[in-house]
């Protein structure tokens, strides 16, 4: 077994070279790779509406943001949020991603006071769209880790992140 050694700064601390706050790693309960994710707080969005209110195929993946972010910008390319996130060049990194629910659900546990205080109100966007109901997305709240669906006309703050995978 080949075991890989990452020297990362604790978490809630900004990770020198890889574009903002390490956030730990985040394990999606879909099976796929568990990841470090990155947060950026310095260029966070405030109060934003999530986008376009119809449907936006591909957009409902719970623990893929930056799938959600690539469907999104398929369908909506002015698409505000999604294009702040994939715009970033932070450090040199030019990966960043809207994060989806579970994504935004590991930051309020790992980094959430360091998000609270950045955000100008008490909840952020997710990129994850609901299924069944289109019109809506989920926000994760960060004054008490609540989540609901709110109607994308709606205005929260947005954060991107990038994800660092544990074999690099």
């Amino acid at each position: 077994m080949n075991t890989t050694i990452i020297k990362a700064p604790r978490v809630g601390a900004y990770w020198e070279g890889e574009g903002g706050l390490n956030s730990g790693i985040f394990t999606p309960r879909d099976g796929s790779e568990p990841r470090i994710l990155i947060v950026d707080l310095v260029q966070m969005l405030q109060r934003k509406r999530w986008g376009k209110t119809g449907n936006v195929a591909g957009a409902t993946n719970l623990f893929d943001g930056a799938a959600n972010t690539r469907a999104i910008l398929e369908a909506d390319p002015d698409n505000e949020i999604a294009k702040h996130a994939t715009s970033l060049d932070i450090d040199g990194h030019r990966d960043f991603f809207w994060p989806s629910i579970f994504e935004l659900t590991h930051l309020f546990v790992t980094v959430g006071d360091k998000i609270l205080e950045a955000l100008d109100g008490y909840g952020a966007w997710s990129a994850t769209q609901h299924p069944d109901h289109p019109s809506n997305a989920c926000v994760q709240g960060f004054d008490d880790g609540g989540q609901v669906w709110g109607h994308k006309d709606y205005e929260f703050g947005a954060v991107a992140v990038r994800s660092k995978s544990l074999n690099h």
